[in-house]
């Protein structure tokens, strides 16, 4: 169970026809925690790899805007908005192979962070067709870097009776390079005094491949190997690549009002969230996720509320979990599923 602070905001009317606001939210919070224990047998003898990895991602945004209306059937808007992403990954490995004449042991800690400050400019409209229909649609630039830190620590040894190399990695100062897209929005509603129906389409333009975390800072490889003298010899480290491919989502629902003569309305909605993580993305799983949402609002006075449910849900196959230490794979299947609580509230001044 988790807490997220999602949204908090307020809208004035400076003038009659223009009205300016902000907005605090969150628009991505996931963290992840994995445990796992594989035991094989091998010839006379046991394979065990045992696996933990924890994982956080978030974005939080700030933003302030005004929209215009000067009393036609159109509507515009725009304003900046500031976005914050922090990231963590952890993953700790213990591989061991024993057999009738040997232990072979692979032991890994590995740490990465990120955080980046970016500004974002978007813009809106929207065309009042009637008393029916409504037309909108929205743009989003990508993200000028603001602030940016990074840091990626690693170290790892191995050993099979006969010597015991190992790796390490550490930059406290690595380099961050998180890239957004362009993402665009479209809709449109049909209205009558009781009953309204929305069908809206979200775009996001692809992103070729980057090095989301790397660094100038070499790997030191360590050698030791049965009647050698040790060394030491380094190679530049690889950096992490993370990669975005374009995806439409598309979502439709509405609301309807339950009475004539008071504002209690009943809303159910439901969707595609297609994820942009592409096959050249060393950073993200791809998982696809479906959604769908229930709720009730309504307004007492100048309070107006809403509460409701929504559910996601996805699965992801043959997710590559981590290379054995005899060259196997270990491969996994990755299933999504959250049912989150959603309420507002809102006061009229």
């Amino acid at each position: 169970y988790q807490q997220l602070p999602n949204f908090v905001g307020f809208t004035f009317v400076p003038q009659p026809n223009l009205t300016a606001g902000a907005a605090f939210l969150s628009t991505n919070a996931w963290e992840q925690e994995t445990d796992a224990e594989l035991i094989t047998t091998v010839p006379a003898g046991l394979h065990r790899l045992g696996y933990s990895a924890d994982a956080e991602y978030q974005v939080r945004v700030a933003a302030v805007s005004a929209g215009y209306h000067r009393g036609g059937p159109w509507r515009f808007g725009g304003g900046l908005a500031l976005s914050i992403m922090s990231l963590g990954m952890a993953q700790s490995v213990s591989d061991r192979i024993i057999d009738a004449a040997t232990v072979r042991t692979l032991l890994v800690e590995a740490h990465a962070s990120g955080s980046a400050y970016q500004i974002r400019a978007q813009g809106g409209v929207q065309y009042d067709l009637g008393e029916r229909w409504r037309f909108g649609g929205a743009v989003r630039t990508p993200g000028a870097m603001v602030y940016k830190s990074g840091s990626v620590v690693l170290d790892g040894v191995s050993g099979d009776g006969q010597g015991s190399p190992g790796a390490s990695l550490f930059a406290d100062d690595a380099e961050l390079e998180y890239r957004l897209p362009w993402e665009f929005q479209g809709g449109g509603a049909w209205l009558t005094p009781r009953l309204e129906l929305e069908l809206n389409v979200q775009a996001y333009t692809p992103i070729d491949p980057y090095q989301l975390l790397s660094t100038d800072e070499p790997t030191v490889l360590y050698g030791d190997a049965a009647g050698q003298p040790p060394t030491i010899t380094t190679r530049d480290a690889n950096g992490m690549v993370s990669a975005s491919k374009g995806v439409v989502n598309v979502s439709a629902g509405g609301h309807f009002r339950v009475l004539a003569n008071r504002d209690f309305r009943v809303h159910a909605g439901l969707g595609a969230n297609q994820s942009p993580v592409a096959p050249d993305d060393t950073v993200f799983t791809k998982v696809d996720l479906s959604t769908w949402s229930f709720g009730l609002s309504g307004t007492f006075g100048r309070l107006q509320f809403a509460a409701g449910i929504n559910r996601h849900s996805g699965t992801a196959d043959n997710v590559l979990l981590r290379n054995r230490v005899n060259g196997e794979q270990v491969r996994t299947p990755v299933d999504i599923r959250m049912v989150g609580f959603i309420y507002s509230l809102a006061y009229q001044f």
